[in-house]
């Protein structure tokens, strides 16, 4: 089985034809199993409406394929959950 643990989704650009080129490498080389992470717009500390942006990105793309994807979120250690 061929997994791919790193997959980057990109803020910017057409997100159907990003889905569709990495839908159709995994079907090429029988990839079962991807993990996606959304790059925060290029930024080494992303605010928190940037990792929401990021984050809402990879649960989008997940819901699209369950079962092929996987997904990596960013988390906020300055926003306290209660």
């Amino acid at each position: 089985m061929i997994i791919d643990p790193h997959v980057h989704l990109f803020v910017d650009g057409d997100r159907t034809k990003e889905r569709d080129i990495i839908f159709t490498v995994c079907k090429r080389y029988n990839v079962k199993k991807i993990y996606v992470s959304t790059l925060a717009f290029n930024a080494l500390r992303p605010d928190s409406g940037q990792i929401q942006i990021s984050n809402n990105i990879t649960n989008d793309f997940m819901r699209e394929n369950p079962v092929l994807t996987g997904g990596l979120c960013y988390l906020n250690p300055l926003k306290i959950f209660i």
